[in-house]
């Protein structure tokens, strides 16, 4: 949901060679799948203004079974189980993240 953040990540994967579609919202990335993209990894905040990212995965993964999810956050794992409907014990990607975090914490959710 932070621009910045948003651009770097889809910047810092494009480098690396990863096909990247960027959504400024749930309701965005949405859209997106139902315009025909067909994504294997969502990459998401947890926290995030009117759908949060693990209701976002699961509007998603409705539709692709196959769908992979990494969230990523801010907040600590005691306040995103609070503020979100987390309800998992994912592996959550602290920000701020390295470009090394990052690359490698994908190429492990896709893996």
């Amino acid at each position: 949901d932070e621009p910045i953040v948003r651009e770097l990540a889809a910047t810092i994967l494009a480098e690396q060679g990863y096909r990247v579609f960027e959504a400024g919202s749930g309701a965005e990335a949405i859209k997106l799948v139902d315009e025909g993209l067909s994504p294997d990894l969502l990459l998401t905040d947890v926290i995030m203004p009117e759908m949060d990212g693990p209701q976002l995965y699961h509007r998603l993964r409705d539709r692709y079974d196959s769908l992979r999810v990494l969230y990523m956050s801010g907040y600590p794992k005691d306040i995103l189980r609070q503020r979100s409907t987390l309800d998992e014990r994912p592996d959550v990607l602290p920000k701020p993240f390295s470009v090394t975090e990052l690359t490698s914490r994908v190429r492990q959710a896709l893996d």
